[in-house]
């Protein structure tokens, strides 16, 4: 989803609507509120979540399914007590495998239970990390067999040079490839170039976290690095503006709208990538006189 197609699809479908109301061949005709839905609220959807395929509630759906199919012996009241049970099994088993009552024996299958199982990778919570664990953590795509070597702009060059004097690499040597699509714990990560939506990514430090965009992703041999434009942060005084900062956790945390500048480019690796965010305009904060957005993590498993 671009904001090329966006800017089309509201055009066709906001001259549909205004040519059926003032057609007279319907002279009767009503919004209805799927319509209403597709013309004014739609748009602003791509926009924050991309396209219908990550909004939609078939998986909802299909998941009530297989609720629905579970044997219940037409004991409805006691399925609350199953799924507690289990759940306080699972963390039971967690609890063990990640503290020192297994005897030694066993300690190499902690080690493997807590690669593939644990959240340690990629930020709060087991689901994502449960559904994906045994797929590959991280692929790049196309493959690198399949992309021309690439020879990145200056802005990018300089970067990727810089890097590779702090881990002594020797980029005459390697082979630079530029790719499309980064796929990290089953979770797609594109350029914006390619999508607006999947670019917006929460980046994390050793003590800080802030809202960046994805512009290009690179391969320099077996390395996987990206180069993201970080987005501006409010300033001290206007810090204090945003009451969304007093619950980080779930209401994530304003930005300043600006054009993102090459002088804010910035070279980080796939550690550094915790989850996407949700664009969201328009959000309460009348005393600031600044375009802003509020960047709300996805990570919330």
């Amino acid at each position: 989803m671009t904001p090329a197609r966006i800017d089309m699809y509201t055009l066709h479908m906001r001259r549909y609507l205004s040519n059926l109301i003032d057609s007279d061949l319907y002279p009767a005709t009503n919004v209805t509120p799927y319509q209403h839905m597709a013309a004014a609220h739609m748009p602003d959807l791509f926009r924050h979540f991309g396209p219908t395929s990550g909004q939609r509630c078939w998986p909802f759906e299909r998941a009530n399914r297989k609720l629905q199919d579970i044997p219940t012996n037409l004991k409805l009241d006691e399925m609350e007590k199953t799924m507690l049970e289990r759940f306080c099994g699972m963390q039971w088993i967690f609890s063990v495998m990640s503290g020192n009552w297994l005897p030694e024996s066993l300690e190499g299958v902690a080690s493997v239970f807590n690669d593939v199982f644990t959240a340690k990778t990629h930020g709060r919570g087991t689901l994502s990390n449960d559904i994906t664990a045994f797929s590959k953590k991280l692929v790049v795509l196309p493959p690198p067999e399949h992309v021309r070597p690439f020879f990145p702009p200056v802005p990018y060059s300089v970067l990727l040079a810089r890097w590779a004097s702090q881990h002594s690499h020797d980029l005459s040597s390697a082979e630079v490839r530029q790719h499309k699509e980064l796929i990290k714990n089953g979770v797609s990560y594109q350029p914006a170039s390619v999508s607006v939506a999947q670019s917006n990514i929460i980046v994390c430090s050793s003590n800080s976290s802030r809202a960046s965009q994805i512009l290009a992703i690179f391969t320099v041999g077996a390395a996987i690095l990206l180069v993201v434009s970080h987005y501006e942060e409010l300033s001290s005084p206007e810090s204090k503006l945003d009451h969304y900062r007093n619950y980080p956790v779930l209401g994530g945390r304003i930005y300043v709208d600006s054009e993102m500048g090459m002088g804010q480019l910035d070279l980080i690796n796939t550690e550094n990538i915790s989850a996407h965010f949700a664009r969201v305009d328009g959000v309460m904060a009348p005393d600031l006189s600044r375009p802003h957005f509020l960047a709300l993590p996805l990570n919330r498993d």
